[in-house]
């Protein structure tokens, strides 16, 4: 029997465990995680230089030792990360990856 496990441990570290990868399918499989694991990684290194643009943070770290933060704040803006928005109107899809906030000009990207 086939089994694969992906285990996220945090935010920076993906273990893929496979028994067989012979069939096609399986092949597939790995390539649409491969695919995700680079839209994680794309995610962290936009988050770090979002905070990093707003001086949210002040360690400048490669992207792969980078922690995400779910909530980074200063006096002029704010970086959620993986947070439910309130809106006045309803809207399918409130929990964005990423918040970014201009307190100043009170703007929400």
């Amino acid at each position: 029997m086939n089994q694969f496990t992906l285990n996220v441990l945090d935010s920076n570290s993906v273990v893929l465990n496979c028994s067989s990868i012979s069939n096609g399918s399986h092949k597939i499989i790995i390539i649409i995680i491969i695919i995700i694991i680079i839209i994680v990684i794309i995610i962290i290194i936009i988050h770090q230089k979002l905070a990093e643009a707003a001086e949210l943070i002040e360690d400048k770290r490669p992207y792969y030792k980078y922690t995400l933060a779910n909530v980074l704040e200063n006096e002029n803006f704010k970086l959620y990360w993986n947070r439910s928005i309130l809106t006045d109107k309803i809207i399918p899809f409130n929990r964005p990856d990423i918040t970014f906030m201009n307190k100043k000009i009170k703007n929400t990207f």
